[in-house]
């Protein structure tokens, strides 16, 4: 994932904050599944909803900040 708009060199950056940055492009990546007019079924709304808690969850994660690729949640449509 690429943080847009920024003009820092993302590697530069401490860990914590860039995995702060990721978590929140793939927040705002997904807001309009949470609109009411949103075209999904209930169920892929809710698998939304699932992804989206775990991303605002992330940062409970054992391992947080170095997490590795696998300890991202996933969206499993």
């Amino acid at each position: 994932m690429i943080f847009s708009g920024d003009s820092e060199h993302y590697w530069e950056l401490p860990v914590e904050q860039i995995n702060r940055r990721r978590r929140q492009e793939a927040l705002q990546e997904t807001d309009w599944t949470q609109t009411l007019d949103a075209p999904l079924s209930d169920g892929l709304k809710a698998t939304y909803q699932e992804y989206r808690q775990a991303l605002r969850d992330i940062t409970q994660h054992k391992s947080w900040p170095e997490l590795d690729e696998d300890d991202w949640p996933t969206l499993e449509e």
